[in-house]
């Protein structure tokens, strides 16, 4: 029986694999400064000595070998989860890693980050691979199936759809709200959140949402039935539960479409 397993991390530097079954959870070691730098860790820029242990974002290879960490210290981290040791780090972005994903059934990993680029790294090879732009702004959530297309949204407004191979990208803005999150449901239709608590189903065909559901996140709540929920407007909320909120109103949004 294959272990179900999670992962975790904190902006105490702190991250956790845990055993979903069990409940226990094993700590990643960071290593120090000089080994950090011999799998290929620049030096801190400015005032600062010591790479930051924050961080802010995480994800795991289709085959759950690999976990990549990203956060204040402007590098990817790569690690090995059967052994929970730290095996690469890519330098490059200019700004803290806000968002990763992996590419499905692939070793690419996508990383996007506040210097307002999405960069591509080849995990098994340790190499980068192609840098993305055209967002104004940081970059907040990134998503990717099977396919070379990443799906991000940035605090500039807008949600954009590259098409890595044929290097175009499409772009999709909400009227009414500041777009904080997004993830794909196929290759054709895709979710966002938004800073209003709304949540909206998009077709790669069209420009607008397909549908809205408004208030699905109220700006106030409590705990309820074991869920925790926002309260007041906290965007770091609304980010993280996007991935959540998909899973969550995809069947939901695809009734309410046929009976329009």
């Amino acid at each position: 029986m294959m272990t179900r397993r999670a992962f975790s991390a904190s902006k105490d530097g702190t991250v956790l694999h845990w055993d979903v079954d069990s409940g226990k959870a094993e700590k990643y070691q960071w290593p120090n400064d000089e080994i950090l730098r011999s799998h290929g860790a620049k030096n801190p820029e400015g005032r600062t000595t010591k790479h930051s242990r924050n961080v802010l974002a995480l994800a795991v290879s289709t085959d759950g070998r690999y976990l990549a960490s990203g956060g204040l210290d402007r590098h990817v981290h790569l690690w090995d989860t059967r052994t929970r040791e730290h095996i690469q780090a890519f330098p490059g972005h200019k700004g803290p890693v806000s968002c990763l994903t992996f590419r499905k059934g692939s070793s690419e990993l996508f990383s996007g980050s506040y210097d307002r680029s999405i960069k591509i790294w080849n995990v098994e090879d340790r190499a980068y691979m192609n840098t993305l732009f055209g967002y104004q702004s940081e970059v907040l959530t990134i998503d990717c199936l099977w396919q070379e297309r990443v799906l991000a949204v940035g605090r500039d407004r807008s949600m954009q759809l590259f098409k890595v191979h044929d290097e175009s990208r499409l772009i999709f803005r909400s009227s009414t709200s500041s777009l904080e999150c997004c993830c794909f449901i196929d290759n054709s239709e895709f979710v966002s959140g938004s800073d209003d608590g709304n949540i909206e189903l998009w077709g790669i065909q069209k420009k607008k949402p397909v549908y809205i559901v408004k208030n699905a996140h109220t700006l106030s709540t409590d705990v309820d039935n074991g869920e925790l929920k926002d309260n007041g407007r906290n965007y770091n909320g609304h980010i993280g539960k996007c991935k959540v909120s998909c899973s969550r109103f995809t069947a939901s949004l695809r009734k309410l479409e046929s009976s329009c």
